[in-house]
This record gives structure tokens, C-alpha cells and sequence, in this order.
């Protein structure tokens, strides 16, 4: 296998098989540089080490010994140096300020002929490093092992650094998740029924009447769409703001309210692509009798009990 098959695998994992695409791939380049050790450290600034998360050894070799899994950063301090400026570090010869990080990366193996190191390197910021073993095998020639390394080491931290992102996203959709439905009105909308099929017009005006403001006179509006972007109820203030009738209002597509329907129709596909509401788009209203009216529209995702996305809720204030 080859590089290309190591960067789609890195390319299409997700968070949940992270951890296995990384054991795979290690396995792979180790086999591609002839190592007989290839690993991942990474470095954990709260508890101030360098911790081994994943390692590949070949047939004949030995893992990484229990009380190398964890090496404190001081102890491999002039390596870091190195690696703060996107450098790599290969021994022999040892680099100066770094003699005793090589003495412990050679891992108690005293017939090592050499340690590759290459950082985890993104954005200004080193994770951690990935380090290739050759003790027996005679490897590669320097200069091939350093392509090869140094693209697949980029190839991880893009990797590590995309699922980081994907992981928080989650969360913070759940955490909003939780909050829509804690706090219902409080996120600007009003409680969502969306139990009616969306075929029948009486029934859709029917779930409408639920959205209607306390108080008529608050020129706040507040609307409903499925995910076709049909509106499916409506409050007041949208009628008064618009001129239409609610009769009229159930049933529209929601892009007939706006002068700029492409612009409002790529606010609510960001929502439903991100899942996170869009808040604050200056936008005209266009009125039943073809007049604007310049105002504020923000959108957010409705979910149902599986965390779907099944519509969206609008608040337009005019």
C-alpha cells in the first residue's frame, strides 16, 4: 500500500474510528520504511509528559516498554525545541542539547541504529510527535524516510486536528440540543409541534395558532418551515409585518417573503448544514402590497427526539 491509501484513510475517518484508522495506518508506513518500531506520542501539557497513545512494532521487535509510555517533557526538552520549529530530528548524530532525550528514546534497546522524530505540527503548535525505530532492519535511505514521514505526519495532525473539531461541534449541538429544549420560547421561538403531516392546510394553521404572541402589538415575528421550506406556522407580528393573513402565510414557501431569495435560502441551508442557528442577517422584507421592509432575520434548527434536524424556526424583527 502506498501513501494515497494511508491519506484516504486519514481523509475519510471520523472521531468513533479514529483510534483504529491510526493503529492501521501506523502499521502500514511502519511496513513502507522497513521500521521495526514506528509510534505517536503525544504531549499532555496538564500533566507536563509525553504520552505514547499508539505504536506499531514488526515481527521480532518488542513494544515500547510500560515505563516509556510516559515520558515527562523535561526529560526530552532539547527534542521539543526542535519541534516548536517545525523540525524534525534524526539520530545519528545526536543533535546538540538533545543527547540524553536519545539515550530514552532508544527505549532500553542499546543495539538501535537509529531514531526518526517527526513533530505533530499545526498552526504554530506542536501536539506531539510521531517516532520510527530502526534496531534491526536496515530501513530506508535517509532521504526517502524523511518524505515519507514527514507527509504522513502531516497527514495525522490534519487528521487528529479535524476530529478534535468534529468531536467539540458534537458536543456543543448536544449542549444546545438540551438547551433548545430546556428553555423552549427562551431561544426565540416558541415550542415546536411538528405532529401534523404537512399536507393539510387546516391542520397546519391549527399548529399555528400555538406560535401566537402574548401581546399583538410586539413587531416580532415568528415563523416555522419543514425542511422543504414550506412555512407551517406563524405568529401574528409576521402578518402584521408582512400584510398577509395567516390563511395566506401557512402553506408559502418562506422565500416569497424575502426580495433576496437567494440570500435568505443560503442563511437557512447554512443552518441546516452546521446545525447552529444564524443570528442578526440584515435582510428586506417584501411586504403583500410589494413594499420592503429592512429587517433582522435570524434562524435556527428544530430537532426532533433522535437529534434529527426536522425544520427550522425563524424570528424576523422589522
Amino acid at each position: 500500500m502506498s501513501l494515497v491509501n494511508v491519506a484516504n484513510s486519514l481523509i475519510y475517518t471520523s472521531p468513533d474510528n479514529l483510534n483504529y484508522d491510526v493503529d492501521r495506518v501506523l502499521g502500514i508506513v511502519g511496513k513502507m520504511v522497513r521500521a521495526d518500531l514506528i509510534y505517536l506520542y503525544l504531549y499532555d501539557n496538564n500533566t507536563k509528559a509525553a504520552v505514547n497513545t499508539h505504536q506499531w512494532y514488526a515481527s521480532g521487535n518488542s513494544p515500547i516498554p510500560g515505563e516509556y509510555r510516559r515520558i515527562p517533557l523535561k526529560d526530552i526538552r532539547g527534542i521539543i525545541n526542535f519541534h516548536l520549529k517545525n523540525e524534525a530530528v534524526i539520530m545519528p548524530p545526536v543533535p546538540s542539547g538533545c543527547e540524553s532525550a536519545a539515550l530514552l528514546l532508544t527505549f532500553k534497546k542499546k543495539k538501535t541504529r537509529s531514531v526518526a522524530l517527526y513533530p505533530l505540527f499545526w498552526k504554530g503548535r506542536c501536539y506531539g510527535f510521531v517516532g520510527c525505530n530502526q534496531i534491526n532492519s536496515g530501513g530506508l535511505p535517509a532521504e526517502e524516510l524523511n518524505q515519507i514521514l514527514s507527509a504522513f505526519a502531516g497527514m495525522l495532525i490534519r487528521a487528529m486536528v479535524r476530529c478534535r473539531k468534529e468531536t467539540l461541534r458534537a458536543r456543543a449541538d448536544k449542549k444546545y440540543i438540551s438547551l433548545l429544549k430546556q428553555t423552549g420560547a427562551r431561544a426565540g421561538e416558541g415550542e415546536t409541534d411538528s405532529r401534523f403531516d404537512g399536507n393539510s392546510r387546516e391542520a397546519l394553521q391549527k399548529a399555528a395558532v400555538k406560535n401566537q404572541d402574548p401581546d399583538p402589538s410586539i413587531k416580532k415575528g415568528r415563523f416555522e418551515l419543514d425542511l422543504t421550506g414550506i412555512i407551517t406556522g406563524c405568529n401574528v407580528s409576521i402578518c402584521q409585518l408582512s400584510g398577509y393573513s395567516r390563511e395566506e402565510i401557512i402553506g408559502m414557501p418562506y422565500t416569497h417573503l424575502y426580495r433576496d431569495r437567494p440570500a435568505v435560502y443560503k442563511v437557512f441551508k447554512e443552518v441546516y448544514k452546521k446545525g447552529f442557528p444564524i443570528r442578526g442577517v440584515n435582510i428586506e422584507l417584501l411586504c403583500k402590497n410589494g413594499s420592503t421592509v429592512q429587517s433582522e432575520l435570524s434562524a435556527f434548527p428544530t430537532y426532533n427526539k433522535e437529534d434529527k434536524i426536522t425544520g427550522f424556526k425563524g424570528v424576523l424583527i422589522g
